[in-house]
């Protein structure tokens, strides 16, 4: 299994897995998840850090790249970062 599918089970599950500002590897629920998914989770973990790790550094480049031409502030919330998640839900859509 790949980590883009761990994550999709995940989000099927409702939870939500992310980084935290320093880069550590956080989950999110509002129920405890099924053992079997966080077994998955510890197996790929790797992997889904740098599946994470990359689009945040995408994200933050193509932020720095529009808040050049907007301004130093950027509106909240950030209308970049709810695009990429719009368009990655679209993307996973397209994918099931």
């Amino acid at each position: 299994m790949r980590a883009l599918h761990v994550l999709l089970l995940a989000e099927a599950h409702g939870v939500w897995i992310h980084l935290d500002d320093a880069g550590t590897l956080r989950m999110e629920a509002a129920a405890e998840p099924p053992a079997e998914l966080v077994e998955m989770l510890r197996e790929h973990r790797g992997a889904l850090l740098a599946l994470l790790n990359h689009d945040a550094s995408e994200a933050s480049a193509l932020a720095d790249h529009y808040a050049t031409l907007a301004g130093p502030e950027l509106p909240e919330p950030d209308p970049l970062a709810e695009g990429l998640l719009r368009g990655f839900a679209a993307h996973r859509g397209g994918r099931r």
